[in-house]
């Protein structure tokens, strides 16, 4: 999935098209792509895959034990990729399950700031 990537950016590239942000769904929450993104210039934002430990941070958020960004990782110990991870609580309306709320990673900081 992360040679599909690199294909399609260097084929905006060949094209001459600007790329300002890179918005990924958490279909493409993969180690290999997390590196290549690292890796590169680019400003990007992916959604996360809830795992036990993006569930643990959601619920120290949302018990007030814990701030809005966190660090966290992918990948095995051998060949782990670390990433900060930031909650967004969505605006509060009337429930009938749990808590909404968004759980993203990347370069926010350059996306905020422009």
């Amino acid at each position: 999935m992360a040679k599909t990537l690199i294909r399609l950016l260097a084929e905006a590239k060949k094209l001459n098209l600007k790329v300002d942000y890179i918005l990924l769904d958490k279909g493409f929450c993969w180690k290999e792509i997390i590196k290549t993104l690292n890796n590169s210039d680019y400003t990007y934002l992916v959604a996360l895959k809830k795992n036990a430990e993006v569930k643990e941070a959601i619920v120290e958020y949302f018990n007030d034990k814990a701030g809005p960004v966190k660090r966290l990782s992918l990948g095995s110990d051998l060949d782990r990729v670390y990433f900060n991870a930031t909650i967004h609580r969505l605006k509060k309306r009337k429930l009938k399950r749990g808590r909404l709320c968004w759980i993203f990673m990347g370069r926010l900081l350059r996306i905020w700031l422009g």
